[in-house]
């Protein structure tokens, strides 16, 4: 069986244009590193993983798909400009009881909240934008429910560090 570096890998797959991302556990990747038979890429921490996020726990998280798609020019294309700030409002309305509703049809596209957090953090804008029927939370009361969650979350991310550690 021919065996292939890292270095062609990473040459391998830099060569092409898909977005299809490949993950790998840093358990696996450890047992490789150390010349043991790492055995199966499996999925068992990744599946566990998904209570340490915030997705596991919020509706999906949305943004602008035309300010998406600028970002992605921009990260894709050296010489385009940088985007300017998230602009969430065009996927909002106000309905008549005075709070902000997704708008029907709106051009969205759906994102981990991790890489929206990531996205407002360097470019800023806003507001931060949930696929729900019922109405977009206020500050307030987004800060609240993500109270409640954060607890879940702190286990959760235990629970897995546990098992990564266990299992080494």
């Amino acid at each position: 069986m021919e065996m292939i570096s890292a270095e062609e890998l990473v040459k391998v797959l830099s060569r092409t244009q898909s977005k299809t991302q490949l993950y790998i556990s840093s358990e696996w990747l450890l047992k490789l590193s150390t010349f043991s038979d790492p055995g199966p890429v499996r999925a068992t921490l990744f599946v566990g993983a998904v209570d340490a996020l915030y997705s596991g726990h919020l509706p999906p998280s949305l943004i602008s798909r035309t300010w998406f798609q600028s970002w992605e020019k921009f990260i894709s294309q050296p010489c385009s400009e940088p985007p300017g700030p998230i602009d969430n409002t065009v996927l909002l309305y106000k309905a008549p009881d005075g709070t902000d509703r997704l708008k029907p049809r709106s051009n969205f596209m759906r994102i981990e909240r991790e890489l929206y957090l990531f996205l407002r953090t360097i470019y800023g804008g806003g507001p931060e934008v949930f696929l729900t029927d019922q109405p977009q939370w206020s500050e307030t009361e987004l800060r609240d429910v993500l109270s409640s969650i954060e607890s879940k979350l702190w286990a959760a991310n235990a629970k897995l560090r546990k098992q990564v550690t266990s299992s080494l």
